[in-house]
């Protein structure tokens, strides 16, 4: 949702308001690069695999664990 002029008459709330919208367009920027940058890094990695029907292919399942995210009793 963005702020339209003259929605408010208080120009401290309108400039918050301004602020919070720039704020916003510069972070979804920001995401929008580090995603690519990523992606980039990753695609180098990659190679385009094809198999057949009834081939046999060795899989190596890990499940995604993040670090960041705080330790819970139960996870």
């Amino acid at each position: 949702m963005h702020f339209l002029e003259g929605e408010t008459r208080v120009a401290a709330v309108a400039q918050e308001l301004r602020d919070r919208d720039e704020a916003l367009c510069q972070l979804k920027y920001n995401l929008q690069r580090a995603q690519e940058q990523m992606k980039y890094y990753t695609d180098k990695k990659r190679r385009d695999l094809q198999f057949t029907v009834g081939e046999w292919a060795l899989l190596k399942l890990r499940p995604n664990q993040q670090q960041s995210v705080l330790q819970r009793i139960h996870q």
